[in-house]
């Protein structure tokens, strides 16, 4: 197996050693210390190897180096009153080079209102807008439609946002940063 530069340069071997290892079902895992950048698109081929000699090379596939994004910021405050909450919702400083599109978006969280509650997906913040609004009253909904929590007056939510790519959710290596927020009273800090 063959890898290029990303740049459509010269190609190099990944693959070698002993043979008779290297099947169709061989993995190969290649990271940043293999030379690979992530967001980058990589020409890959390989070939068939017998006792007689080597076969021709396959045609040339793409595959793009991806990592998981960086989580984003906390969201920020912007406003308050005793009925809503106005958020900045900041952008991840690396998306671990995606391909962009459907691939990559954003998802707002918030826990139930209490310590050591689980976290909800607000289902209706859309994975790209720098702003968003909470009310009293508004319900986050499971997967099924399910109202798993009624936002109230009272109680103080943590919030936190995350970004996904073709690869997996910010969530997974790098802890989202959260904000504490209350209805009608002054935000506390981000944690």
């Amino acid at each position: 197996m063959q890898i290029d530069d990303g740049h459509n340069g010269d190609f190099r071997f990944v693959l070698g050693g002993d043979r008779s290892a290297n099947t169709l079902a061989t993995s190969v895992i290649l990271t940043p210390e293999d030379g690979l950048v992530a967001g980058l698109d990589y020409r890959v081929r390989y070939r068939a190897i017998n006792e007689i000699g080597e076969g021709p090379w396959s045609d040339s596939a793409y595959i793009r180096a991806t990592t998981l994004p960086y989580a984003p910021p906390s969201p920020t405050v912007t406003s308050y009153s005793a009925s809503s909450i106005n958020f900045f919702l900041g952008r991840t400083e690396f998306d671990g080079g995606t391909i962009g599109g459907p691939a990559f978006f954003y998802k707002l969280w918030t826990n139930e209102g209490g310590d050591d509650t689980p976290f909800h997906l607000v289902s209706n913040y859309d994975g790209s807008s720098l702003t968003y609004t909470i009310t009293a009253a508004d319900t986050v909904e499971d997967d099924l439609g399910n109202t798993v929590l009624t936002f109230e007056a009272g109680k103080i939510y943590t919030l936190k946002l995350t970004a996904e790519n073709e690869v997996g959710d910010s969530e997974e290596r790098y802890p989202a940063p959260t904000v504490r927020v209350a209805f009608g009273g002054s935000p506390a800090t981000p944690t």
